[in-house]
């Protein structure tokens, strides 16, 4: 086995005081004048007025957070940060509202132009970030990871850099509780396909084992479970930190062929990025398990889909098989056609994600006709 760096340097807070020990934590991290990152759907929703009566009503407040977290954005973000005087960054919401204020200390550092930084490491002066997920799904606030989207060239880029982590993760399942159904099972597939993606990633290692196996087990619990009972908050809190442990696995271990065509998917149709992983997970599971048998069986067998021993092959099948009988349950959609996607639009799909950059980890090397040819099979 090749080495490996991980660690986890974000502070992780979690529990029902979790939201109470705020101002505390923001004191600790030297941040006194934070300016509240989220969008117009978390304002609305009053999860931001939760925050905001315990830090102060007075914070300054940026809601201009598009559903894909643009590089427009970002600038704007940057300016009225600049203008507000604030010296740290408060990020509730979900994968956008937290990238979106994860990238600004990148676009501070290289300027507006991304186009040379995608999947590079680069310098950057960082304002302390605390992320308060309001999705289960994204690990946004342990990865450090930010994808954003070229609105001119219709692009996504998974911008790479360890100082885009936040400082501090709040994981507070209260403010969960109000996420819609669909919106609920698409960020949990999101977080699934982490796990998955991560353990089968040619960059594992032993710590990112623990985390992926350990999230995959217990996202295949717990998301039912919430669907079914949508105010459960201890289904909603084991979701919430599977979703931070997956975060936490593939940050070290990398993704896959999944998250390089749903990155496309994004980029191109602006897919939610969560229902284009559930939909293409199982087909790139398919397409892996000649190169990572042991792995995907591994994973079969701790989702509960087949009892300890057995044929890795047959196991792995099983695995896949109660994926995507979990995505239909769940009422995603299973082929490409579902997402609007014209069948002509496929070979455009497959040259963006052949040049990913979460593409190289992929267990099995996939070529742009590779690629085309799995889209056909799922379409």
């Amino acid at each position: 086995m090749p080495s490996s760096l991980f660690y986890v340097p974000t502070q992780i807070v979690h529990g029902e005081n979790a939201l109470a020990s705020l101002p505390e934590n923001l004191k600790r991290l030297g941040i006194r004048r934070p300016l509240l990152v989220t969008d117009d759907g978390i304002i609305k929703a009053g999860l931001a007025d939760m925050v905001l009566k315990i830090i102060g009503s007075n914070v300054p407040i940026f809601s201009d957070v598009p559903p894909d977290s643009s590089i427009q954005t970002i600038v704007e973000l940057l300016r009225y940060a600049d203008e507000v005087g604030a010296d740290g960054f408060i990020a509730v919401g979900g994968g956008s509202v937290m990238d979106t204020a994860k990238g600004v200390n990148l676009v501070a550092a290289v300027g507006p132009d991304l186009t040379d930084t995608a999947g590079a490491r680069r310098s950057v002066q960082s304002r302390p970030m605390v992320a308060i997920p309001t999705t289960a799904g994204t690990g946004s606030e342990v990865s450090p990871y930010s994808v954003i989207l070229d609105e001119e060239a219709g692009v996504k880029y998974p911008l790479s850099d360890p100082r885009l982590l936040p400082a501090m993760a709040v994981l507070a399942p209260e403010l969960t509780l109000g996420l819609p159904p669909k919106l609920t099972a698409a960020t949990g597939m999101d977080a699934l396909t982490h796990a998955v993606e991560a353990h089968v990633s040619t960059g594992h290692n032993p710590c990112s084992d623990l985390f992926s196996l350990a999230a995959a087990a217990a996202i295949v619990r717990a998301l039912p479970q919430v669907m079914a009972e949508p105010k459960n908050l201890a289904a909603r809190s084991a979701m919430l930190t599977a979703s931070c442990q997956a975060g936490i696995a593939f940050s070290s271990a990398g993704l896959g062929a999944t998250h390089a065509i749903a990155h496309a998917l994004g980029g191109l149709f602006h897919v939610p990025h969560g229902v284009a992983n559930a939909c293409i997970l199982p087909y790139v599971m398919e397409y892996n398990v000649p190169y990572a048998t042991e792995r995907l069986a591994s994973i079969a067998r701790a989702i509960g889909a087949a009892e300890p021993g057995g044929h890795d092959g047959e196991t792995a099948r099983k695995g896949i098989a109660a994926i995507r009988k979990l995505v239909k349950d769940l009422g995603l959609p299973g082929q490409i056609r579902d997402l609007g996607v014209k069948r002509e639009d496929l070979p455009k799909i497959a040259a963006l994600a052949a040049r990913d950059a979460t593409l190289p980890t992929n267990p099995r090397r996939a070529t742009e006709a590779d690629i085309l040819a799995l889209l056909e099979r799922a379409y």
